[in-house]
């Protein structure tokens, strides 16, 4: 199993990291960073404000392209309000056609100092170049404050979600367009070499279209804005128009919403403004959070029942798709979940068919292995007929349960003979036995046969009863209580005390006046000590003494009580203890008094309650040690 482990933890890492660093789930990562976003909507700056070059101007200013004359009305009017800086998104790459539009424009441009225009870039370029920049003609751009490009990224998807904020080639950069709106610089535009675009940021959407505020161009050279309206704005200048604008497919957008290209600057100038720029998470970053959750899935295969696992999966992938949107939203960070959630999409299934196989394999195996074994209640044995592999293990499965049933049909005959046999001990041969007894205590019956008939006799009715009582300390069946130790030890010593009066044995106890509670059978338990008790008279010479000393001690990490029985007899050897505790095991190779039972069952009432006997070496005698738990 570990071995299978270690190779399908191999697999999970090298999976992760493909899916990681080759960017193959990418698409997943969209849609759980879309979902992100859209949930995280907020209200849009007020200092970003939209110029709109919309459906009204055109219908009213007349159609597209516009004089140059007007773009330079639209200007005027904004830096007479005051405006604070103006991106106007419109490409005039190609001089004016009518006399003096440019200068007019250029002008207006220079008039206000804060203006930025931006530049076509295409990609490749002429004549085998890697692209081709073309800035607005030479009299706006010297009269411009600053030139940006407006390209925007997509993704495999067709989706914008991301922009290059700036791009260099030949030792030079061209910043975005709204790097400049928010300060105007200029500086030399790279004309050759391979163009590369750096500082590339996710856009920090904040909703959908519509959410910045718009003013449509029209009114604003009509003078029908107010000047406290426009004051101070970053005024983005951009066409809306049906079938002049760019749209664009964003992360926000419904299925059938697009964005328009300027409102897209506008929440990449929000992202400018606020810092609140999304950054993808550093590519060893990503692996360590996704390899370090995946471990610890892989860990919880090893050591957890599968219905653990399975919950344990779940929340793995919880937490991966949590700590993804709490990173996004808390620290800006955009950590991609999909290399781990796809790896325990795949390894987990894939796990659970390994075990799934092996345990099958396992099942077949010992089946096949039992339909093998000698079947005493049916000799003439069971051949599984061929067939499909799901066919062979249901008729080894149905072998397997006809034989359980016939050994449990057996075991039900064998305890009721075992009944009898029991009932025939405890009645049909004790009652004889007592008869004897009392027949002997007849008078005229000659003094030494009746002594050895009577020792004859009540060993017989010993052998009896510690068959009963062994057959049931071994049966099943105990009818658990709370017990006081102490009392049963008590009631122990004063049943032994004839015996061990007739001995001339002393019976001392030790700590009986504390309470020991256990859960245990009182009468297995009453039998069990007055078998140590017994043991310990017979075994003591004339003037003897048995000590029953009860304290607490350790079994496992609980309390226990512990019975120490002591006697001043000739003690066990060594290589003996063990045999104690066997069927008719006896100290002294069978020489010694007893039938061999007595400490059987003691064995077996310790077994069966939890704990355990031991015979200890204690010196001259022996030391038999009952260690019980106590009750919690």
């Amino acid at each position: 199993m570990v071995a299978e482990w270690l190779a399908a933890s191999a697999f999970a890492t090298i999976l992760a990291l493909i899916l990681l660093f080759s960017g193959a789930s990418s698409r997943l990562d969209n849609v759980a960073y879309d979902a992100a976003l859209r949930g995280m909507p907020r209200p849009a700056d007020a200092r970003i404000l939209i110029v709109a070059i919309d459906d009204r101007s055109l219908a009213e200013l007349g159609g597209w392209p516009w004089s140059r004359r007007l773009h330079a009305a639209l200007l005027d009017r904004l830096t007479a309000a005051g405006a604070k800086s103006v991106a106007y998104d419109v490409l005039f790459v190609e001089p004016s056609v009518e006399p003096g539009a440019d200068a007019d424009l250029a002008r207006a441009i220079s008039g206000s100092g804060r203006v930025c225009l931006p530049v076509l870039i295409e990609a490749p370029g002429l004549n085998g170049a890697d692209f081709q920049l073309t800035p607005p003609v030479a009299l706006l751009s010297q009269a411009a404050a600053g030139l940006g490009h407006v390209n925007l990224d997509y993704d495999s998807d067709g989706v914008s979600r991301r922009a290059a904020l700036s791009e260099r080639a030949d030792g030079r950069a061209i910043q975005h367009l709204m790097r400049c709106a928010l300060n105007p610089t200029k500086q030399p535009l790279p004309t050759s070499g391979t163009l590369e675009r750096t500082d590339t940021a996710l856009i920090p959407f904040g909703g959908g279209a519509g959410r910045f505020p718009s003013v449509s161009a029209v009114s604003v050279i009509r003078g029908e804005i107010p000047d406290a309206f426009l004051k101070d704005r970053l005024i983005l200048v951009g066409a809306t128009a049906a079938g002049l604008h760019d749209r664009h497919s964003t992360p926000v957008s419904t299925r059938n919403e697009a964005m328009s290209g300027i409102e897209v600057q506008a929440n990449l100038l929000e992202g400018l403004l606020s810092g609140r720029f999304i950054r993808p998470a550093p590519i060893w970053t990503s692996a360590v959070v996704t390899l370090g959750l995946i471990w610890i899935f892989l860990a919880s295969l090893l050591i957890s029942p599968p219905r653990y696992n399975l919950i344990l999966g779940f929340g793995v992938v919880t937490v991966a798709l949590g700590l993804s949107a709490a990173t996004l939203l808390i620290a800006r960070v955009w950590l991609p979940p999909s290399p781990t959630v796809l790896t325990l999409l795949v390894v987990f299934p894939l796990w659970g068919w390994r075990r799934l196989e092996a345990a099958s394999a396992y099942m077949v195996e010992e089946l096949e292995r039992f339909a093998g074994e000698p079947d005493v209640l049916t000799p003439s044995g069971h051949t599984v007929a061929g067939g499909d592999i799901l066919e062979r293990q249901i008729g080894l499965m149905s072998h397997a349960v006809q034989r359980a049933r016939d050994l449990r049909a057996y075991a039900a005959a064998a305890t009721k003979q075992r009944e009898q046999m029991v009932e025939l001990l405890s009645h049909d041969i004790r009652s004889p036995q007592s008869s004897i007894l009392a027949l002997l205590e007849i008078p005229g019956v000659p003094p030494e046969p009746a002594r050895r008939i009577a020792a004859y006799a009540r060993r017989t009715l010993d052998l009896a009863d510690n068959f009963v009582s062994l057959a049931k300390a071994e049966s099943g069946s105990m009818s658990l209580e709370v017990v006081n130790l102490s009392d049963l030890v008590t009631e122990a010593l004063d049943d032994v005390w004839p015996l061990a009066q007739r001995a001339g044995v002393h019976l001392t106890s030790v700590g009986i006046d504390d309470e020991y509670l256990v859960h245990g059978d009182r009468s297995l338990l009453a039998r069990a000590l007055t078998n140590l008790l017994d043991n310990a008279i017979k075994f003591s010479p004339p003037a003897g003494r048995v000590i029953a000393t009860l304290q607490t001690a350790h079994l496992g990490e609980g309390l226990a009580i512990e019975l120490r029985i002591t006697d001043q007899g000739p003690g066990v050897d060594p290589e003996q203890r063990q045999g104690l505790f066997q069927r008719f095991g006896r100290a002294g190779g069978g020489k010694t008094k007893g039938i061999g039972l007595g400490l059987t069952q003691v064995a077996e009432v310790a077994r069966r309650h939890g704990g355990f006997v031991i015979c200890a070496d204690s010196g001259p005698g022996a030391t038999f040690v009952l260690t019980l738990p106590l009750k919690g």
